[in-house]
């Protein structure tokens, strides 16, 4: 188990990542908004194609954010999935988050990974683990924001996401570990005429 944060100017930022829709948003270390995003990818590309695409877009635009505000720590908070009755979604939904725990790790020196299930994030920022979309957006700083609801839910639910990244251990802390060249265990080639 990872460190707690301890760091009073610690930033913190959340990922609620989904095939339909992601929230993504950047908290000061005293937790008021900074930033957000939200990105939509198209149901007609294919589901490889969707995660790593995703992946990527929202590792840039952690690197956009850290580079624009000089930060040299991050926390980051990121959703787990859940088990609802579907092995190909839950599968899905796993492809994705490990594509963007692989693609964080090229912010190696500044970020730090917690990883969150919904029950808990729902918990922390609204002090009830069953709370409802309605309740997570009342809660969060995007209840009087002028866009869609389903913005509005993938960003709050990212903002406790991040609130949880400041107050759960660390899962993988990419500071301290480091990249293996792996020797292969057997090794060969097999010869074409």
């Amino acid at each position: 188990m990872g460190r707690l944060s301890n760091n009073i100017n610690q930033w913190c930022a959340g990922i609620d990542a989904g095939f339909t829709r992601t929230g993504l948003a950047l908290f000061s270390p005293l937790f008021a908004l900074i930033a957000w995003s939200t990105f939509e990818m198209p149901a007609t590309t294919h589901d490889s194609v969707r995660a790593s695409n995703l992946a990527h877009t929202i590792t840039i635009q952690i690197a956009d954010w850290v580079d624009k505000y000089k930060i040299d720590s991050i926390r980051v908070g990121l959703e787990t999935p859940i088990y609802n009755y579907n092995p190909k979604t839950h599968a899905k939904q796993w492809r994705l988050v490990q594509q963007i725990e692989h693609n964080l790790r090229g912010l190696a020196p500044i970020v730090e990974l917690v990883e969150v299930s919904p029950t808990t994030s729902k918990r922390i920022l609204t002090g009830n683990g069953g709370a409802t979309k309605a309740d997570m957006i009342f809660f969060s700083p995007f209840k009087d924001v002028n866009m869609n609801s389903e913005c509005k839910e993938a960003l709050a639910d990212s903002t406790g996401h991040a609130k949880a990244a400041l107050e759960l251990p660390t899962t993988v802390d990419y500071r301290t570990e480091k990249w293996q060249i792996l020797n292969p265990v057997t090794i060969g080639e097999a010869k074409y005429d």
